[in-house]
C-alpha cells in the first residue's frame, strides 16, 4: 500500500481477522460474559440489534477502527470508555493508583512491546 502511495491502517484488519475473533472465542471458553476493552467507541442495543456508536469524547473516538464489527460480536463486547472523557479517565486512573495515569497514550496493542497480557472476567 505504501508504493502505491496509501497509508494502511492495520488496525482495522487486526481487529478484524485477530484481536476481536479471539478475544470473544476465549472469553466463552472461559465463560465470560463479555470482552471489554479501551477503545472509545459506544455500543447501542436497538431492535435486538447490536450497534457501533461513535463515542462521547470525539477527539479520543475509534469507531473507525472498529467499523468491521458485526451485531453478534459486539453483543460480546463492552467499551467502558466510550462515554467519559480521556481526562476522566486519566482522573479516574490516578485516584485509585494506577502508575499509569498520566503515562503518554498508547498506540494500539501491537505498540504495546513485549508485556505479559491477562485475561481477566
Amino acid at each position: 500500500m505504501y508504493a502505491q502511495g496509501l497509508t494502511p491502517n492495520p488496525c482495522v484488519e487486526c481487529n478484524r481477522s485477530v484481536k476481536f475473533d479471539h478475544f470473544i472465542t476465549q472469553a466463552k471458553k472461559l465463560n465470560c460474559d463479555k470482552v471489554a476493552t479501551g477503545h472509545y467507541a459506544k455500543i447501542i442495543k436497538k431492535n435486538n440489534e447490536f450497534e457501533l456508536h461513535k463515542a462521547d469524547y470525539l477527539d479520543k473516538d475509534q469507531s473507525y477502527v472498529l467499523h468491521m464489527l458485526k451485531s453478534s460480536d459486539l453483543e460480546n463486547i463492552s467499551f467502558p470508555l466510550g462515554e467519559i472523557s480521556k481526562p476522566e479517565v486519566r482522573q479516574i486512573a490516578a485516584r485509585i493508583g494506577l502508575k499509569t495515569a498520566f503515562k503518554k497514550d498508547s498506540q494500539d496493542i501491537c505498540f504495546v512491546g513485549k508485556k505479559r497480557l491477562s485475561i481477566i472476567c
